[in-house]
């Protein structure tokens, strides 16, 4: 009977993969993982009980973002702690591989931790800056948010090649070196960026401001990104512009000193009007629209400005409250129609463009005369 010739190299690699193949040897190691990720999700409940009834009394607002930094962060944390304890359970393989399965347990623990470490010091940034009135005027804006999280990432970067036993200083030099190059080719973005700083510290604008830039374009500012500020319309578009140029444009804030504002409503009326009467219906008419019309200051009393002698009627400017830019839209539709409906009722006049030719000599009687008579005398 023949027999077949295995070579020994491959019979010494049967030899160490046979006994992988033992599903009995897996048991306990499997029960260490399954026995970490099960403790991860009953830890990470009682944490969040916990943490809920704590910010319920004292923040309730972050425990939605708390949920969801929690959600799913220490089923892994405990899964990877089950694992490298399963490795003690590991006898069946050597020990270079269960140092390198170590090793990379440890690396994955570690940028979990660094990424959740972000979270909570972006959250954290984010309360601070609501709830300090001396930091009032700084915006929760993602070119903080995107600061934060790369300071985050370079420190828990050096503490995780510390702990694997690799030296930063190499690598701290060799960046050093290449900064001025890396520099010069993100010169557009550097610059950006470091406007963009300025403009949050000047605590000249900040989100939810209603701006209109020198070249025309108006909105509110949503955010104040590491390139750019993002304006948005009234019509609900965004306008993205570079930071370098929100620096150095001429930009009117209508939301500072305060944003509530004066609007004004230019009104016409004819040369035969009692202008005595028309300041009282105007101003009857205005405190009527700005005690009913949301966004009116309600307790604000009205005016009225006389200023032109003009080709038609005497022009005169309205002055009313609102409590910001985008309240005087309403505000003037509700006292045009209020305005018009008193006008009305009161037989003011609201005179329209028109012009009266005086002449100074008579015209030919043939320019004068129709067409059939002075064809008659022609014949």
């Amino acid at each position: 009977m023949m027999r077949l010739y295995i070579p020994d190299e491959i019979q010494a690699v049967a030899a160490r993969i046979m006994p992988l193949l033992n599903w009995a040897l897996w048991l306990w190691p499997l029960f260490y993982v399954a026995a970490g990720i099960l403790l991860g999700y009953v830890a990470e409940r009682i944490m969040r009980n916990a943490t809920h009834r704590l910010l319920s009394q004292v923040y309730p607002a972050m425990n939605g973002s708390l949920d969801r930094m929690l959600t799913g962060l220490l089923p892994w944390l405990f899964g990877l702690w089950g694992s490298y304890g399963a490795t003690y359970q590991m006898p069946f393989l050597s020990g270079e591989s269960l140092e390198i399965i170590r090793k990379a347990l440890f690396i994955v623990a570690m940028l979990i931790a660094i990424r959740f470490s972000g979270r909570v010091s972006v959250a954290l940034t984010r309360f601070y800056l609501d709830h300090t009135q001396a930091l009032k005027a700084l915006p929760n804006t993602s070119i903080f948010e995107n600061i934060i999280r790369l300071l985050v990432f370079l420190c828990g970067s050096i503490v995780l090649l510390q702990s694997l036993g690799i030296s930063v200083l190499p690598l701290i030099t060799a960046l050093g070196v290449g900064g001025l190059a890396i520099s010069l080719a993100l010169q557009d973005t550097l610059a950006n960026m470091f406007a963009g700083i300025q403009m949050i510290l000047a605590r000249q604008i900040k989100v939810g401001d209603f701006v209109r830039l020198e070249s025309g374009q108006e909105g509110f500012i949503q955010d104040i990104g590491w390139r750019n500020t993002v304006i948005r319309q009234l019509s609900n578009n965004l306008v993205l512009v570079p930071n370098s140029k929100m620096s150095s444009t001429i930009i009117t804030n209508y939301a500072l000193p305060l944003p509530e504002m004066s609007t004004l409503v230019e009104v016409r009326v004819g040369y035969a009007s009692d202008l005595q009467q028309v300041e009282t219906i105007i101003q009857s008419a205005a405190k009527e629209v700005l005690q009913r019309t949301k966004g009116a200051v309600n307790d604000f009393d009205p005016f009225i400005r006389y200023h032109t002698f003009g080709e038609s009627g005497i022009g005169l400017t309205v002055i009313l409250r609102i409590h910001g830019f985008e309240d005087q839209y309403l505000i003037k539709h509700e006292f045009i129609k209020a305005l018009h409906r008193r006008f009305r009722q009161e037989g003011i006049e609201i005179p329209f463009p028109r012009r009266v030719v005086h002449l100074e000599s008579p015209l030919p009687s043939a320019v004068l005369a129709p067409d059939g008579a002075q064809s008659g005398r022609s014949a």
